[in-house]
């Protein structure tokens, strides 16, 4: 025991070894402090001048409270004895608040901004709209507002203005024009020009109820055009413009047209020049190479009786004969071509009593029995006297009341031989009327009451090669209103059909009146 104890009570004698490194995180040193969580905190100080004393230097140490305080507000020291408790708390509500009112005064401008941005964008929009729906009803005032216009339509050779409201129909405005040029409705052939269009644009058409709503259409977008003008530039030169619609009458220029080219031509010497005392024969000499239609007008106005509101000659004994429609347009039809130069006498072909009258002439109505009938008409007026009816063919006589025998019919195989051989010869074309003399007869006759003015497409017609009906009938009723149409793109589809089925009809007739001539004058051989 007492060696154990002696040996405990002598230390070993002790070496330093090498300390051993180990990989990883080095030895901690005991002696090192540790870090406490104060120290890990940082700490902000703040100096606050002292209620005290204010009049001291702000610099002293003695008249500041000093106050530490961490960046997220978890612990608060003060230095200073005075403890002011207000401003401790003003500060750290200051110190905590400043970075949460920076980010609140951000959000809230971003959404200022964005909030006045839609502001602008719905402000725009709604403007946007007014100006729509303002234009919407502007458009639609403008289509529906009333205003008047001024046609300048042509009398002889003047003009007058007529006025007319834009709720006019078609048929009172062809009314009134007609009226004021002193034609018929039916004969109007008219086309229009506004006053504010260039010189070199031509006149256009004005024959139907579109042409009319096209002029009217036109007429007020010049109108709202010319308001809206007149508030930007008041003094502008479109605005001094007239603002009416001219008329030309189309029948009227073309005669024209043809009287300027036969005056520039020199006059023979040979030529006896006509004066105030030449007959009225003479006169019409120069006015014969007028269309028919201008024939039939001026025809028209010197016949016409206030007397008996109709259409008269008067005959040696004072009496006054009426003249038919087929009577008037054969006379002006013979004017236009140059046969007749009359308009006071009627032509021999229309045959009225002009010498005695109708009431002397009554008695001597009937023909003796042994009178010979009248000659046939002369050229033009080739038409069958039977089945074609034509309006410039004077109604055939009475055949006498005594027939002489007729000569014996010629055995039948002559007369099948005879018909066969007249039968093979192609269709004779002077037995079917020209193009323009049948347009013609169609706007004189029953066929022209309804206005189409087909002697308008003459000269087209003419112009492509067809210079009798029969072409036309050849073609057939649907290939030929097809063609019609090629040759004159102003036609209308139900006037082209119109023509052919009057073309094929009337062609059909003058055949079968011709078949039936050939038959009796076989039997009479």
């Amino acid at each position: 025991m007492a060696k154990k104890r002696k040996a405990e009570s002598s230390p070993a004698p002790t070496t330093d070894k090498p300390a051993k490194r180990r990989r990883g995180r080095p030895p901690k040193n005991p002696n090192t402090p540790k870090d406490t969580v104060e120290d890990t905190v940082p700490k902000l100080t703040l100096k606050i001048p002292s209620r005290s004393d204010k009049s001291t230097s702000p610099t002293s140490n003695s008249d500041s409270e000093v106050i530490d305080t961490s960046d997220n507000g978890s612990s608060v020291s003060i230095d200073d004895d005075d403890n002011d408790l207000d401003l401790v708390q003003a500060a750290t509500e200051g110190l905590l608040g400043l970075s949460r009112r920076k980010s609140k005064n951000d959000d809230n401008d971003y959404e200022d901004a964005e909030n006045t941005e839609e502001q602008e964008e719905e402000k725009e929009q709604e403007q946007e709209e007014e100006e729509e729906e303002q234009d919407e009803e502007e458009e639609e005032e403008d289509e529906n507002f009333v205003f008047d216009l001024d046609f300048v339509v042509p009398v002889g050779g003047a003009t007058d203005t007529l006025t007319v409201s834009s709720t006019i129909t078609h048929t009172e405005l062809f009314s009134q024009i007609a009226e004021e040029m002193g034609v018929r409705k039916k004969d109007l052939v008219i086309a229009y020009k506004f006053s504010w269009s260039k010189d070199k644009d031509k006149p256009k058409l004005l024959n139907t109820p579109a042409h009319m709503v096209k002029v009217f259409k036109d007429a007020r977008e010049e109108l709202v055009d010319r308001k809206k003008l007149a508030h930007k530039k008041p003094d502008a030169k479109a605005l001094k413009k007239k603002f009416e619609v001219v008329i030309t009458d189309l029948s009227a220029k073309h005669g024209k047209e043809k009287t300027d080219k036969a005056a520039k031509k020199p006059q023979s010497k040979g030529k006896r020049r006509t004066n105030d005392s030449d007959s009225e024969a003479d006169v019409q000499v120069d006015k014969g190479k007028m269309t028919p239609a201008e024939a039939l007008r001026e025809l028209e106005q010197d016949r016409r009786c206030e007397k008996h509101d109709c259409f008269c000659v008067v005959a040696e004994n004072g009496e006054h004969i009426t003249l038919t429609n087929n009577n008037m347009s054969l006379w002006s039809l013979m004017l236009s071509q140059g046969l007749h130069t009359s308009k006071t006498l009627p032509p021999a072909t229309l045959g009225l009593p002009m010498t005695t009258g109708t009431k002397s002439a009554a008695p001597s109505r009937r023909a003796p029995q042994n009178a010979p009938p009248p000659p046939p008409p002369p050229f033009p007026y080739y038409y069958p006297p039977g089945p074609y009816p034509h309006a410039y063919y004077p109604p055939p006589p009475a055949p006498p009341t005594h027939l002489p025998d007729p000569a014996p019919a010629p055995p039948a195989t002559n007369l099948k031989k005879t018909i066969s051989i007249d039968s093979s010869d192609d269709d004779d074309p002077t037995l079917f009327p020209t193009i323009k003399d049948w347009l013609l007869e169609l706007d004189t006759s029953e066929r022209g009451q309804d206005g189409h003015h087909f002697s308008q497409y003459g000269d087209s017609l003419r112009t492509n090669g067809f210079a009798r009906v029969v072409q036309l009938a050849d073609e057939g009723e649907k290939e030929g209103a097809t063609l019609l149409r090629e040759m004159c793109p102003e036609m209308s589809v139900g006037v082209a059909r119109l023509l052919m089925r009057y073309a094929v009809k009337d062609c059909e007739k003058i055949r079968k009146a011709e078949k039936q001539r050939k038959v009796d004058w076989a039997r009479t051989q």
